[in-house]
């Protein structure tokens, strides 16, 4: 656990910053509702799990 209000705080910090900006949120909680702008990966997680949730995340943006 991360203290003074956790990774979401500081992802919405990151988004505020920068609109762009590419976040995964790893968690071993259950995802809340207001978390779905993000990616999350819950823990326990492998490495090909991981590497597939940082590539996902990491795919160029697309304009549909």
């Amino acid at each position: 656990a991360m203290p003074d209000g956790g990774g979401r705080r500081v992802a919405a910090a990151a988004r505020e910053a920068d609109p762009h900006a590419r976040i995964l949120l790893m968690t071993g909680y259950d995802p809340h509702e207001d978390w779905i702008v993000y990616s999350v990966l819950p823990k326990p997680f492998t490495p090909s799990e991981l590497v597939a949730a940082v590539t996902a995340v990491l795919e160029p943006e697309t304009d549909d």
